[in-house]
This record gives C-alpha cells, sequence and structure tokens, in this order.
C-alpha cells in the first residue's frame, strides 16, 4: 500500500471521527410551561376564602408543551427548616437524565402535610390589571399568589405532541412532574387559587393574568410563553354593597390642631 493510498485512509477515518459525534449527539428533552387561558374562564367571587375580604376564585391549568417532561426530585439534604432541597430532573434524549439545583424549591416530608407538598415562592403569579383605551394591559390593581402545590399530570392536554408517555408522572411525593402532553389543574375551590381584591375595587373590565414560573427556577425550551390574561367583567352585587372604612385622622395632624386651639383659648383668656 503505497502512500498516497494511506493519506485517503487517514482522511476518511478523520472525518467519520468528526462526523460520528454530530451524528449521534444527544440532546436536552426539555419541558415547555405554559398556562392555559379557557381554564381562566371559570371564575367567581367569594367572601368565605377571606374573612371580612373578598377574592376572585378561578381555575388554573399548567399544560407541559415541550418535548421533555418537568420532573422535580427531592434530594433529601435538609434546607436547614426540615424541608429538602429539589432538582430539576432533566432527560435526555438517550434515556440517560441530569439533575440540577433550582434554588428556589423545597419539598415537605412532613407527615402532617398531606399532599407532601413542593413549596416554591413566585411559583405562579397571579394578578388583576387594568384595561386600557383599545383593549391595552395596564397597572396591577390586585395581585395573589401560589406557593405550595402537587406537581401531576391530572389530565391530558394534547396528545398530538411528541414523547408523550405510556403511563403519564403522578402523585405527591418526593418526585413530582407534568409529563408531555398533560396539564396540572387546579380548581377553583382549593387554597390560594384566587387574587384579593383590596378595598376599593369596583365593578368593570379587567385583565386576569397569570405567570407560571415568576423566578425563573426551571429550564425550559421556551421562556417566553409563561404569561397568559384572558379579558373579564366583573359586575357583583358583592362590590356594589361595599362599605368603605372611615378615613382615619392622622394623629399629628390632630394633636397639631388641639394644640393650635388651646394656645389661642388661652391667649383669650389671659390676654397680655
Amino acid at each position: 500500500m503505497n502512500r498516497l493510498n494511506l493519506a485517503l485512509i487517514a482522511l476518511c477515518l478523520m472525518a467519520l471521527a468528526g462526523l460520528a459525534p454530530a451524528a449521534f449527539a444527544q440532546i436536552d428533552l426539555l419541558p415547555d410551561l405554559t398556562w392555559e387561558p379557557e381554564a381562566m374562564l371559570d371564575w367567581e367571587l367569594d367572601t368565605a376564602a377571606i374573612p371580612g375580604s373578598i377574592v376572585l376564585r378561578f381555575t388554573g391549568s399548567i399544560p407541559n408543551i415541550g418535548l421533555g417532561e418537568f420532573r422535580l426530585v427531592s434530594t433529601g439534604v435538609d434546607s436547614g427548616d426540615g424541608r429538602e432541597l429539589v432538582d430539576q430532573r432533566i432527560f435526555r434524549s438517550d434515556g440517560s437524565f441530569s439533575d440540577r439545583p433550582t434554588n428556589g424549591f423545597f419539598y415537605d416530608p412532613n407527615e402532617a402535610n398531606p399532599l407532601h407538598r413542593m413549596q416554591g415562592v413566585g411559583w405562579t403569579s397571579y394578578r388583576l390589571r387594568a384595561v386600557l383605551d383599545g383593549g391595552g394591559v395596564g397597572a396591577i390593581l390586585a395581585e395573589g399568589a401560589k406557593e405550595a402545590i402537587c406537581l401531576q399530570s391530572s389530565r391530558p392536554f394534547d396528545d398530538t405532541l411528541p414523547n408523550i408517555p405510556d403511563q403519564p408522572q403522578v402523585g405527591c411525593f418526593g418526585e413530582q412532574g407534568i409529563s408531555v402532553g398533560y396539564t396540572d389543574l387546579y380548581s377553583k375551590v382549593l387554597t390560594p387559587q384566587w387574587v384579593p381584591l383590596p378595598e376599593g375595587f369596583t365593578n368593570g373590565d379587567y385583565w386576569l393574568e397569570v405567570e407560571v414560573d415568576t423566578l425563573d427556577y426551571i429550564v425550559e425550551s421556551d421562556e417566553t410563553n409563561n404569561v397568559a390574561r384572558i379579558l373579564i367583567m366583573i359586575d357583583s352585587p358583592l362590590l356594589d354593597d361595599r362599605v368603605e372604612p372611615p378615613p382615619m385622622v392622622n394623629f399629628q395632624v390632630f394633636l397639631g390642631i388641639l394644640f393650635a386651639f388651646l394656645f389661642a383659648w388661652f391667649f383669650n383668656l389671659f390676654p397680655g
């Protein structure tokens, strides 16, 4: 075999070696969490949730429309307050997976907590916003949040997506998540699936807005579709009959007026 043939064989082997990693590269199958606007149409005002207050209850639904399962896994490592640190498990196309810290989720293994909830401040944010002229989105007028959850695949959402499992992820223990093509459903009767309405809140048109993964704990394939909103019209006698509390007089102003009155009275009584 001459040198030319050896050189050609070497070039072919180098080319194959360079192509092999690209041809067989494994990719992360990331979840993609969003919010189902249609579920939010199921809403109502309620006076029993918080004594002395009115809240707007609504149903929530968090679908996973990504290529991979959304999975949270307790590490078993105590965070210092009895709760355990939680990782996000990221699955790969070759069937393997890796775990990464969420830096915000905790798991409560306490037997007194029947749901063994995952807890994450800023997991979902609920807002009522003003409607601007032309249907624009205005200022935030009322806010709520849901921080304690039991993540599971409550019902099918889209059976046309790839990678839908034969058996979806369910359960409320140390491993929780939402499978591809499924959604996690939260009924409006749950606590605290609501937005408290502040004093002075009136009937009218509002944007009901939800944001999932507000503080960006979760790695997703699309971070731009975490906000959903619908236009609602509130027209309830509960708000019409709301009695405004009497205005409170600033105590310092009251003392100032009282002192001025006594000062004037004293000098009128005992003129110099």
